[in-house]
């Protein structure tokens, strides 16, 4: 029997050789060990979702800021993160059609904070970009979809954030998700009432950069809300009345409690009460 040479089996190359010879030592350990197969593929995949993150080590490059927000210069990610340097990034919230917030958990090879809960996405600012083209690039990398994104909060860099710039975006989805295996062990979409109880409950479940994100993002919804009369406050009545104390008016119409001030136009019939 005549031997076939690498080059009759179109193996020009050595590293392709290598894959041959990998991939044929990989098939006979499947017959042979029958049940370990399995964890054979598993262990590989780990080993792939390392290399991507090792290769994103050695590739990507951070602007490094000062307490303005201003670039003073550039560095790797382990740079950064072990001299707590300051830096910049984003968190998205993306939403669904019934209001519920899509939460990942971190890749267990993330180097910080793995396994914990965090925004929708989240991402740092790499060099030559701005912070909206980081939301897009990131929100297409980790969930697979483009959607219009509305800047709604920033936080200062401090130790709660781990040291970084970060600009917080609000989306919403109507389609399906596509999460990336290498960036996101899991998520889910929860009720914001949900993430409220188990944001309190359960702090350390979380990565701090999304605890102060999602504290942002309730205060920036609280100063949005409006708040309306009751629909009897309006009822047989017509006068107007032009920037009313807020006080007064829950007195007289039990208006919810813990607001200041109230600037609001209101009609009703009789002139005789006056406002104050």
């Amino acid at each position: 029997m005549t031997r076939r040479s690498d080059k009759d089996l179109g193996m020009d190359r050595p590293i392709a050789r290598r894959d041959f010879l990998q991939g044929a030592a990989i098939g006979v350990g499947g017959v042979l060990l029958g049940g370990l197969a399995p964890q054979l593929v598993a262990a590989a995949a780990e080993i792939a979702e390392q290399d991507h993150f090792d290769n994103i080590e050695t590739s990507e490059r951070f602007p490094v800021v000062d307490e303005n927000d201003e670039i003073h210069g550039y560095a790797t990610p382990s740079e950064v993160h072990g001299n707590n340097l300051r830096h910049r990034a984003v968190h998205i919230l993306i939403f669904n059609q019934v209001g519920d917030v899509y939460l990942q958990q971190r890749s267990r090879w993330k180097d910080r904070h793995p396994l914990k809960w965090d925004s929708s996405v989240a991402g740092h600012v790499t060099a030559g970009e701005n912070y909206d083209e980081t939301a897009r690039r990131e929100l297409k990398e980790e969930l697979g979809v483009d959607v219009p994104l509305e800047r709604i909060f920033r936080l200062t860099a401090s130790l709660r954030t781990d040291r970084e710039f970060i600009w917080g975006y609000r989306g919403v989805i109507s389609g399906d998700l596509a999460p990336n295996k290498c960036e996101i062990e899991r998520g889910a979409f929860f009720a914001p009432a949900v993430i409220d109880g188990w944001t309190l409950a359960r702090p350390d479940d979380f990565a701090p950069g999304f605890l102060e994100s999602w504290k942002a993002y309730q205060r920036k919804m609280d100063s949005e809300r409006t708040v309306y009369p009751p629909r009897n406050f309006l009822r047989g009545k017509r006068r107007s009345i032009d920037c009313l104390n807020f006080r007064a008016a829950r007195r007289a119409a039990c208006f919810p409690p813990n607001t200041l001030s109230l600037n609001i136009l209101v009609t009703t019939r009789s002139p005789r009460r006056k406002w104050t």
